[in-house]
C-alpha cells in the first residue's frame, strides 16, 4: 500500500484540481460497487476523473459516463486520458466508456486532455 499511497500523494500535487475544495461532482456508473467522481479546475485546464470499486473482493466493470460538456468536450471529439496510476493512455471518443477494475488494482485516476485543432494538425499523427 506505501505505493499507492505515495502515487496518489504525487498525483495529489501535481495536479491543481485535486487542491481545490469546493469542485467535487460525482458522475454516473452504471455499477453500483463503481463511484465516479471527478474534479475540474475552474479554467478547464486540469480534469481529474477517479474511478473506484468498492468492492474488496470481485472484479467490476462498469460503463461510466463521462461528463463531456462540463469537460468542454463535444460529443463526436476524441479527448485524451491518462491513467495515472498504471501510465497509460488512450484516446476516446464519446460520453460512455466501459472500465473494469480489479480488487488488486481497485482504482483508476483519470486525467483528461482535451484536444485542440493545432492537436490534430500535428505531424505526429
Amino acid at each position: 500500500i506505501k505505493e499507492l499511497v505515495t502515487a496518489v500523494n504525487r498525483i495529489r500535487r501535481e495536479n491543481p484540481a485535486l487542491q481545490e475544495l469546493d469542485n467535487l461532482r460525482f458522475y454516473d456508473a452504471d455499477d453500483d460497487n463503481v463511484l465516479f467522481y471527478g474534479k475540474m479546475t475552474p479554467d478547464g485546464r486540469n480534469i481529474i476523473l477517479i474511478a473506484v470499486n468498492l468492492d474488496p473482493f470481485e472484479p467490476h466493470e462498469s460503463l461510466l459516463e463521462f461528463p463531456l460538456a462540463e469537460m468542454g468536450i463535444g460529443a463526436e471529439d476524441t479527448f485524451e486520458v491518462e491513467e495515472l496510476l498504471s501510465g497509460a493512455r488512450h484516446l476516446w471518443r464519446g460520453a460512455l466508456q466501459r472500465v473494469r477494475l480489479e480488487p488488486e488494482a481497485p482504482a483508476a485516476i483519470f486525467r483528461i486532455h482535451r484536444w485542440t485543432k493545432v492537436d490534430y494538425e500535428s505531424p505526429c499523427f
